[in-house]
């Protein structure tokens, strides 16, 4: 139940979207730290909850029972310093749980939507104009496990007729993440006046977007994306930021020291840039994310973490974590 995924779901639900809905999740870690919340927030609205993964034969039968028509498919391992430690589970999460629900889908002819990632593009940067067509140069296993399912995806629309879709965004953030990702990381860091670790000199640049507006381009291109084509979902160009000035922007707002940030050796194969143009989308289906406010967005993520953690319960605290870029 990763963050885009629940999300998701809690934005139809507030919207009122008629129809039914059905979540499969294996619940791991990434579930964390909030997953009694998530599941209390499914349960009450009538979500049906599967702990399964989507590698596991057993999702069929959850779909047939649920009598699926549209599957999203937001599940994936996505923490880049554990694909570097221990790649097998990201293959067989991202590459044998895709092919898993394509089969479904192909068998049910179900409507199917993957969510993608910037990272299959490799280093990118505005002047490239990355655009659907560009190539895939993915620097880690993680986004390499993407771009293999993303390919899986098409040929299956291709060959089979599956009515099928893929969208590749850029940086998320907002409420529901995992600590492990730099925003909540650093919020959370500051908040206890722990040290927060940033990647070599913090320079790399993300091209970040709020997860709600995300999720109303995905909702966009269920509704009129084309079968077999894939889509760009970008904010405007200003929202391009270097880590260390997110960083420095989230202690400002909490009013904590620049003395927290602590600088750390980089990763191997850590891309300097991501950076994508959507406008494919705002052409096909519509969709134009240039009304969003990145610093409202930003302050109430900032604002929910530190509610959520003045209010959590002492517990056995999560490992420490290196930090997502």
């Amino acid at each position: 139940m990763v963050s885009s995924g629940f999300n998701f779901i809690r934005n139809l639900l507030e919207k009122g979207t008629k129809c039914n809905i059905s979540c499969i999740d294996s619940m791991t870690y990434a579930a964390e730290p909030f997953i009694n919340e998530k599941i209390k927030f499914l349960e009450d609205n009538k979500v049906h909850i599967y702990k399964y993964a989507i590698f596991d034969p057993k999702v069929s039968v959850a779909l047939s029972l649920e009598n699926t028509d549209t599957i999203v498919n937001f599940a994936a391992e996505t923490h880049v310093d554990n694909t570097i430690a221990s790649p097998g589970p990201f293959i067989t999460s991202n590459i044998v749980g895709v092919f898993n629900l394509l089969e479904f889908a192909a068998l049910l002819k179900l409507r199917f939507h993957q969510i993608g990632t910037d990272e299959v593009y490799g280093p990118t940067t505005p002047e490239m104009g990355i655009n659907e067509n560009s190539q895939l140069v993915p620097s880690s296993p993680y986004s390499a496990t993407k771009a293999s399912a993303d390919m899986l995806v098409l040929s299956y629309a291709r060959t089979f007729g599956v009515n099928a879709t893929i969208s590749r965004c850029t940086n998320n953030f907002g409420p529901w993440q995992h600590e492990e990702k730099l925003l909540p990381k650093t919020i959370c860091n500051a908040l206890k006046g722990k040290k927060i670790p940033v990647y070599g000199d913090g320079m790399q640049r993300r091209h970040w977007i709020y997860v709600d507006d995300h999720n109303d381009a995905v909702m966009k291109i269920l509704q009129h994306g084309k079968p077999g084509e894939i889509y760009n979902i970008a904010p405007p160009k200003e929202n391009l930021i270097t880590n260390i000035d997110l960083i420095k922007m989230v202690l400002a707002k909490l009013g904590k020291s620049e003395d927290l940030i602590k600088f750390v050796k980089d990763r191997p194969g850590h891309d300097g840039c991501y950076f994508l143009y959507g406008d494919k989308i705002k052409e096909e289906c519509g969709y134009d994310s240039s009304s969003r406010d990145f610093k409202k967005d930003l302050d109430y993520t900032i604002d929910w973490y530190s509610s959520k953690l003045s209010k959590r319960k002492k517990k056995s605290p999560l490992p420490e974590l290196k930090p997502e870029e």
